[in-house]
């Protein structure tokens, strides 16, 4: 994130809020707004507008090396009011930038625990757990994922059912699986036969 006082910024694009399945969601950035917008809305820092600094956006420390941006350890928001949305403010450059590849389920959970990764991958979820595994063509014929699939915790189905989450996956490495997942690709369920 370019800032208009000339310093970068990283924030995570989860916001900090769990929706009712336990899944996170990824904010989006409007650029002819500078604020991030989601369940809530956060100004270009990540500080939340309505003033609930509890739940700010998680920042990165960010520094440019030889032309490279490297994101750091987690860091505070900074201190100030939130910069109020303004409408009228005109977009500097609109681009999306996909900062790392999506990468498979397999290689996801060879990644360093606490590494975030945007993943190719589906969430299972059976009254036994969640789990992570690879998409298949038709996510609804195959509502369960192989034996040792990574977890994913704080989320399950009510008895007799299976909820799915389509990725791709936006998710943190854990030594189970996987947390503070957020789903990019809708929801659907079924009924266990």
């Amino acid at each position: 994130m370019h800032h208009h006082d000339g310093t970068l910024g990283a924030l995570d694009a989860r916001g900090t809020d769990q929706d009712v399945d336990g899944l996170y969601r990824v904010v989006e950035w409007v650029a002819a707004k500078r604020n991030f917008l989601g369940p809530r809305a956060w100004d270009e820092y990540g500080r939340r507008l309505d003033g609930l600094r509890t739940t700010d956006l998680i920042g990165h420390a960010t520094r440019v090396v030889d032309g490279q941006v490297q994101i750091g350890d987690i860091v505070a928001a900074p201190a100030g009011s939130p910069i109020a949305e303004n409408p009228t403010t005109q977009a500097v450059d609109n681009r999306t930038i996909q900062p790392d590849p999506i990468v498979a389920t397999d290689a996801a959970t060879a990644l360093p625990v606490g590494t975030t990764a945007w993943i190719d991958a589906t969430i299972y979820c059976t009254p036994d757990g969640s789990h992570v595994c690879a998409t298949p063509e038709n996510p609804v014929a195959t509502p369960r994922c192989p034996e040792g699939s990574p977890t994913v915790g704080a989320i399950a189905a009510t008895p007799g059912t299976v909820l799915y989450y389509l990725g791709p996956l936006l998710a943190t490495s854990s030594a189970e699986g996987f947390e503070r997942v957020a789903s990019t690709g809708g929801r659907g369920g079924a009924t266990l036969g």
